[in-house]
């Protein structure tokens, strides 16, 4: 029995010695990996921590630029505040004044105003308290840029600081194109364009809070050409919210269901004809707007839509005599 367990310990003691040693790499391998996952923790710890380093750094160096930047502008606040009108030059009027951070006696400033490609200085008059004030005369034709910056000279050192820009002069104006709705069109048939009774249009002021025009119109304009003109109707419903919105027709049948509709506008036209519709009004001084609602071009299968024109951004105004 004894010789027999000693034959089969012979014959099997290899597969033994191979278990016992892959249950110990096996366990070796478990520590290592184990080992690992604690380094890869560790390590995505440390780089998380370095990214909040970082983004501290950035947001103090950040700081720390914007902080220097501000100490460099001597400007504290500025305003450009429009004064009226040049019915002979066609210009707005308008007056910019800055007040700066610290000035003594002799501190001076100057306006740098670029307009389109023009460029040109005012000197700026001392109102007191540090505020500088200088006037302007903006001419409202054309599709011009207005930018402006001012130059100061204290104890000896000159600054320059910016003072903002305006795509159009005719953004500082008093009316504003403030929204408009449509399709201007809703049917063509046999050369005869019918126009929208959702075609409206509103205006707001410089503070973007809607106004009540004078002499409100729908204009339709063909190949350049006047070709009609009417009275624009005002939603009395809006109107109660203090927001003005003006249509091409009468709004009252919308609510009232047995209520006949206007005749609708019909512009005669034919393929190739080119088509504007405008809103027009005036303000309180007595100067008109034009702005445009919709080009339209008609083909052979009706109209369609154009695309609107660099003028079209600014209205189209109409001095008083």
């Amino acid at each position: 029995m004894n010789e027999n367990k000693h034959s089969w310990l012979k014959q099997n003691w290899m597969q033994l010695a191979s278990l016992i040693l892959s249950a110990v790499l096996l366990a070796v391998v478990l520590e290592q990996q184990n080992t690992i996952g604690n380094l890869e923790r560790r390590i995505l710890g440390l780089n998380n921590d370095l990214e909040r380093v970082n983004d501290s750094v950035y947001s103090i160096s950040g700081r720390v630029a914007d902080g220097i930047e501000q100490a460099g502008q001597p400007v504290e606040t500025s305003d450009l505040k429009p004064t009226g009108l040049d019915r002979e030059q066609k210009a707005l009027l308008a007056e910019m004044s800055v007040t700066l951070k610290s000035w003594q006696e002799d501190t001076k400033a100057v306006l740098v105003v670029k307009l389109g490609e023009t460029s040109f200085e005012i000197p700026m008059a001392a109102a007191g308290n540090g505020t500088y004030t200088a006037p302007l005369s903006l001419p409202t034709e054309g599709q011009q840029e207005l930018t402006m910056a001012v130059a100061v000279e204290r104890d000896g050192v000159f600054t320059r600081q910016e003072l903002g820009g305006w795509g159009y002069v005719s953004m500082l104006l008093p009316y504003q194109r403030n929204g408009w709705g449509g399709p201007a069109w809703e049917g063509y048939q046999d050369g005869v364009l019918t126009l929208s009774p959702d075609t409206c249009f509103d205006i707001c002021d410089r503070e973007y809070q809607s106004v009540r025009v004078n002499d409100p119109q729908f204009r339709v304009y063909r190949n350049g050409a006047l070709v009609w003109e009417e009275a624009a109707y005002l939603d009395p419903n809006l109107t109660q919210e203090s927001y003005y919105t003006y249509y091409l027709e009468d709004t009252a049948y919308f609510a009232d269901a047995a209520a006949e509709r206007p005749e609708p506008v019909e512009i005669a036209c034919a393929p190739g004809d080119e088509i504007l519709v405008a809103f027009a009004c005036t303000d309180d001084s007595g100067l008109g707007y034009e702005f445009t609602h919709t080009r339209l071009t008609i083909t052979e299968t009706g109209p369609e839509e154009a695309a609107p024109l660099m003028s079209d951004e600014s209205p189209r105004l109409h001095w008083p005599e």
